[in-house]
């Protein structure tokens, strides 16, 4: 196959917790594939759609080097939608294999979509510091070493969320499952960040958010 260039016309802004990074490595990994099958079977494309009739799972892990820590981007990238990702079993004598990438897992995730009536409000705070390469995986392997105590509940908060996410009538409970789940998850982070929230212009945004009324906020 002769060789190809990409060029990013447009993309999610790196480094600012949206999986941009994991996305590129997704659509690079699936185009080329497609690509390569299409060069193979001597036929034009007839379709742009992705979705898991053209790539498996486990191949998009494999071909990405993506998925380490968590199917969600990956899944995400096939699938959208709200998407409950359980993460990898605690085996410490499978870390090797896990980090490797030489056993990829077949994701075991449940997904729905959000009612469409909701809305949902992004906010990236100016100066806000990055994390992202070294650092983003020495702050997740701190955080791994202690124990989760709420890990029960967050699944349960989070399994909650997944039944109600497109409910008609399902906006108040779900945005309490939200607000809790993300309080809970904060705390995981806050010995290695000095608090649940990464920085003082994060912390200044979601009392903001807080303020005028936003929900689920975190």
């Amino acid at each position: 196959i002769a060789d190809v260039a990409i060029e990013v016309v447009h993309g999610l802004p790196l480094h600012s917790g949206l999986g941009s990074g994991t996305q590129l490595a997704a659509a690079v990994a699936f185009g080329l594939e497609h690509f390569t099958q299409i060069c193979s079977a001597g036929m034009p494309s007839t379709s742009g759609h992705v979705s898991e009739d053209h790539i498996s799972l486990t191949r998009l892990i494999h071909l990405s080097g993506r998925g380490k820590r968590s199917g969600i981007g990956l899944y995400g990238f096939l699938n959208g939608g709200l998407i409950l990702d359980e993460g990898y079993p605690a085996d410490p004598s499978d870390q090797q294999s896990r980090s490797a990438n030489l056993h990829p897992r077949q994701i075991q995730a449940a997904m729905c979509r959000l009612n469409p009536a909701w809305r949902i409000v992004l906010v990236i705070p100016d100066g806000s510091p990055p994390v992202w390469g070294d650092l983003e995986s020495d702050l997740m392997d701190r955080a791994s070493r202690q124990p989760n105590p709420h890990r029960l509940r967050m699944l349960d908060l989070a399994q909650r969320a997944i039944q109600l996410g497109s409910a008609e009538d399902g906006f108040e409970p779900f945005t309490a499952a939200v607000a809790e789940f993300v309080q809970f998850a904060g705390r995981l982070f806050s010995i290695c960040q000095a608090g649940i929230y990464n920085g003082e212009a994060v912390r200044c945004a979601v009392e903001l958010a807080q303020h005028v009324g936003l929900r689920a906020v975190g």
